[in-house]
């Protein structure tokens, strides 16, 4: 258990060089980000003490096959003294429970093994097999209020993303991406929730503390990362050199083919957005709001067909690429075929 429960105490009190850019977000869409802004759905908190409820909202899982779902991800927690009090490994469950479909949202009943009774503060979900883009996730139990984070932080920090069916609020929510197998960069997700619960007047953090300290926010790289880094004020330490079994990857993330195509009636959803954005990854997407059609696989912008004559331009109903003189000799509209193997539609 040991290996499972290791924290690595760090203090970042002290002034950090940033190397990350473009980071800059207005308070306003800082505060857009925040627990306190989103009506999440009530979890049932009527466990007995000793045991709480950690809740996932998946967007989208890696698509494979039409059966296909995405893996839960092993789930760790700690307080905020660092002590270990919990964990949900997902190997050797049941499809029926180990799995998460797109648009699903999964409860795990959560052991706590702490005598103090602590509400974990800290959280590291670990991915496994079939990657899932994560909208949310939320802590309740007996012991505490509710905490937690959304998936809109993956964009924010310029991870991997995608847009999310998932409503909150009347706020859609986006996604980040988390996988095993090298499909995706992001192996691991850890998460200080305090430091994603807006307080009001005084608060501050921005996105670029929140996206470049690893105690508040951790987008994990190393194959299945099981420590935590935690906050331990006044005191200061370096984390242990890590051995080979924890490398990071030196290539990137494939590019993935994907055969679905998402069609979004939500406003909140543009296809430039994916389109524009060098780290959105995730399915063919549809704006019909916008009238635009992101080809996730060349990021290529196309505007919707307004008439069965007009060409450049993606075809809603044959759903394929329809050009004009750049494919072939033939007089009018040419079509560039997308084959896609499921449709779903976001409301």
């Amino acid at each position: 258990m040991a290996s499972m429960a290791h924290a690595i105490a760090v203090d970042y009190t002290a002034n950090l060089t940033s190397s990350a850019t473009n980071l800059a977000v207005s308070t306003v869409g800082l505060i857009s980000l925040m627990l306190s802004v989103f009506n999440f759905a009530p979890i049932d908190e009527s466990l007995p003490g000793g045991y709480l409820t950690f809740r996932l909202g998946i967007a989208i899982n890696q698509y494979e096959d039409m059966g296909a779902g995405g893996d839960h991800p092993d789930v760790r927690l700690w307080t905020e003294q660092g002590d270990f009090t919990g964990i949900y490994t997902a190997e050797g469950m049941k499809p029926k429970t180990g799995y998460l479909h797109d648009g699903e949202i999964g409860d795990l009943i959560i052991p706590q093994n702490n005598i103090y009774n602590d509400m974990p503060t800290y959280a590291l979900l670990s991915a496994n097999n079939n990657g899932i883009c994560i909208a949310y996730v939320q802590i309740a139990g007996a012991d505490g209020p509710d905490l937690a984070w959304v998936g809109n932080w993956g964009r924010t920090c310029q991870k991997e993303w995608y847009h999310s069916g998932i409503v909150i609020g009347g706020k859609a929510l986006e996604c980040t991406w988390i996988d095993k197998n090298g499909d995706h960069d992001t192996t691991g997700l850890q998460v200080h929730f305090p430091d994603f619960r807006y307080s009001g007047e005084g608060y501050d953090r921005d996105a670029e503390y929140l996206c470049t300290h690893p105690p508040s926010l951790s987008f994990r790289t190393e194959p299945d990362p099981k420590t935590v880094i935690f906050y331990t004020p006044g005191k200061r330490s370096s984390p242990p050199k890590r051995g080979s079994t924890l490398r990071a990857r030196s290539e990137p993330a494939p590019v993935f083919t994907d055969q679905r195509l998402i069609k979004s009636n939500l406003t909140i959803h543009t296809a430039s957005s994916l389109c524009e954005s060098t780290t959105s990854r995730g399915p063919d997407f549809v704006s019909l709001p916008e009238g635009r059609f992101c080809d996730m696989e060349t990021k290529k912008l196309w505007p919707i067909c307004a008439s069965p004559q007009e060409g450049d331009c993606f075809d809603n109903e044959a759903h394929d690429v329809r050009l004009v003189g750049s494919v072939g000799k033939r007089d009018g509209p040419v079509a560039l075929m997308k084959n896609y193997t499921r449709v779903t539609h976001w409301e």
